[in-house]
């Protein structure tokens, strides 16, 4: 199975090759034309590729999934969906606690606690205390901000979990590694449909071409 990055570098070359074989059958055309007296005022044939699009169904062997830290998280947007969340499990109202003091200064703690927790968690690549902090806040929110809820007794665990998810979805990013696909029509047939993947590959050719700089001095590559 090939791996993706392969795969599609293999088609674009492909095309590459194709220009290349062009240009030298052209390069062909073109000394015959030379000495021949009837063809030697006819232009060349000479074939440029405008645009390729390819519509490519495939279906994903293996892939692994690989988590990387984000090395400049929006501190300020963690705070304000913490908050929000906070707001909401405990029942309040976000316009009203814009009033309240007490709510003002846990938010102002709580952006220190979390800007002290990333820095932390981003430095040493480790998110283990998480859930310590996450419940750190759970109990402070229900602590300081538990007064003013009309609702039932908020669950702590509950907010905390929420507080992990939203934090770890901002500091943490997913990405794939060594994909490797299915692209034989035999085994894509084979395949639930809904699984296949359709790549829509869109190549331009933006030509480079040999001239000289500097009055000579060295050749250089140029848009053709």
């Amino acid at each position: 199975m090939p791996l993706l990055k392969d795969y599609i570098s293999n088609l674009v070359s492909s095309i590459t090759d194709a220009r290349v074989s062009s240009d030298r059958n052209s390069a062909n055309i073109a000394e015959s034309y030379k000495e021949d007296e009837l063809l030697r005022d006819f232009p060349i044939p000479h074939m440029r590729i405008g645009e390729v699009v390819m519509n490519i169904p495939v279906a994903v062997d293996f892939a692994q999934e690989q988590e990387v830290f984000n090395s400049n998280p929006n501190v300020e947007q963690i705070v304000n969906s913490v908050v929000l969340k906070i707001y909401n499990e405990l029942a309040l109202n976000p316009s009203e606690m814009q009033d309240s003091n007490v709510a003002q200064t846990f938010k102002t703690h709580l952006r220190t606690s979390i800007e002290s927790f990333v820095t932390d968690a981003i430095q040493n690549n480790n998110l283990d205390n998480l859930q310590n902090e996450s419940d750190t806040i759970a109990h402070g929110a229900i602590t300081n901000l538990g007064r003013y809820t009309t609702g039932q007794k908020p669950d702590t665990q509950v907010i905390a979990n929420s507080i992990s998810k939203i934090i770890r979805a901002n500091i943490i990013s997913s990405n794939l590694e060594n994909v490797r696909m299915m692209v034989e029509a035999s085994q894509l047939r084979e395949q639930d449909p809904h699984t296949l993947i359709n790549i829509k590959l869109t190549v331009f050719e933006e030509g480079m071409e040999w001239a000289i700089a500097g009055g000579g001095v060295r050749d250089k590559l140029v848009p053709e």
